[in-house]
């Protein structure tokens, strides 16, 4: 009985684990589409992650404070922001 309870346990975990990087994969893959494309960028996770955070970082210093905190309101004002609502940004810019 605890043999095949951990045996399903193990099976469910491994099951789980297997989805969480494919969910990994996926959204790196999404990350990498939407970036610039830089000559003699690896695409490997971590080094799309961190040409994300360095695009970020790079928009956000070119985003005027005022449309940055309509951002952050917008953003706030949802329970929950993921990939399921589609979400229309209107922007009254200068």
């Amino acid at each position: 009985p605890d043999f095949e309870k951990n045996k399903k346990i193990s099976l469910l975990h491994s099951s789980k684990e297997k989805l969480r990087r494919e969910r990994i994969k996926y959204c790196c893959e999404q990350l990498r589409t939407l970036l610039p494309y830089i000559k003699g960028r690896k695409n490997d996770s971590a080094s799309i992650l961190e040409a994300t955070v360095d695009y970020v970082k790079y928009i956000r210093e070119k985003i005027p404070p005022a449309i940055m905190g309509q951002i952050t309101d917008i953003l706030q004002s949802n329970r929950r922001f993921c990939k399921k609502q589609q979400m229309s940004i209107q922007l009254s810019l200068p």
